[in-house]
């Protein structure tokens, strides 16, 4: 009877106080308990200006298709000519024998242009390289690593390189001037929210195109073939590697996989082809395990409206 009456007023306090934030201390794998269920959970936003003066880019909107029960944002795909022209940061694994292959010349081909190096500088030495893509005209996803860190604080300044090879940047260097990410992953390191979006200090996107983001359900998770493209430290840094396979486990916030990485391709888009014949975001390559397995935050539905409303805002 104690237990039944607890349970009433616990649930007339959830309908007063609206919708409670339940985190678990190891969230893969694992899963929600009987709160985090039934209840939906809305992370903090919170971002950090890089520059004093914000340079005056246009607001863009965000399309939004429906696509198999799930949802995508405008996928960009730019064939036409160019018309201008340290140390990784986290960790990667090799799963077995290496199979990620080099793709040569990305500024040349439209669906490896957007994928990029990035230059993280965290202040008094410390700073390294991680991965980014672009998923609009002036919006980078990347991982919350690779902007906030336990020991060093926030990045100090970070710059993106579209299609880098070697030390050719076709696109040049963008700013970048403006940070989002949750205050999961900056105050609770919370793996589940291990996700950045930067904005550039221009509309380079216009000259890469970008992925869309694709927040898909289990069944069509299940049967996409999905790659992995990113700059890994142990090939020089400089240089675009990508491997495709299946996923080998999900759940709601997270995804697992056997494609090889390595440190440097934190913040790596973890993506797809749909049938439209142009490219998604499913995920944001984070961490692995070597000779056990890869694994990325997931775009799940909430992290899906919450990119969204940040790209229309900024």
């Amino acid at each position: 009877m104690k237990h039944r009456a607890f349970g009433i007023i616990f649930g007339i306090i959830v309908l007063f106080l609206g919708r409670v934030p339940v985190t678990t201390a190891c969230c893969w794998p694992g899963g929600y308990d009987v709160f985090e269920e039934e209840l939906s959970y809305q992370p903090a936003p919170t971002s950090r200006a890089l520059s004093k003066k914000l340079p005056p880019l246009k607001h863009y909107s965000v399309d939004v298709t429906t696509y198999a029960n799930g949802r995508t944002t405008d996928s960009r795909l730019v064939d036409s000519p160019l018309v201008s022209m340290s140390t990784p940061i986290h960790i990667g694994a090799l799963i077995g024998h290496d199979d990620r292959t080099r793709v040569k010349a990305p500024h040349t081909q439209g669906k490896w242009r957007p994928h990029g190096l990035l230059h993280i500088d965290f202040g008094k030495g410390r700073g390294g390289t991680g991965s980014g893509t672009m998923i609009h005209p002036h919006h980078v996803l990347t991982a919350g690593h690779c902007v906030h860190d336990d020991e060093l604080g926030w990045a100090r300044s970070l710059t993106f390189s579209a299609a880098q090879e070697g030390d050719s940047t076709p696109f040049g260097k963008a700013n970048v001037v403006e940070i989002y990410t949750v205050k999961e992953w900056v105050k609770k390191k919370n793996p589940e929210w291990d996700l950045a979006l930067l904005v550039l200090d221009r509309d380079l996107g216009f000259q890469t195109g970008w992925q869309g983001l694709l927040s898909a359900s289990d069944k069509l998770l299940s049967t996409l073939s999905m790659t992995v493209s990113g700059y890994p430290g142990d090939k020089g840094t400089k240089y675009l590697y990508t491997m495709s396979g299946r996923l080998k486990a999900y759940n709601d916030e997270r995804f697992t996989y056997l494609m090889d990485t390595n440190k440097g391709q934190s913040g790596a888009s973890v993506w797809t082809t749909l049938t439209d014949n142009k490219n998604y975001c499913c995920g944001i390559h984070t961490n692995g395990q070597t000779d056990v397995e890869n694994t990325a935050t997931r775009i799940s539905g909430t992290k899906f409206d919450l990119l969204t409303e940040w790209m229309k805002k900024s």
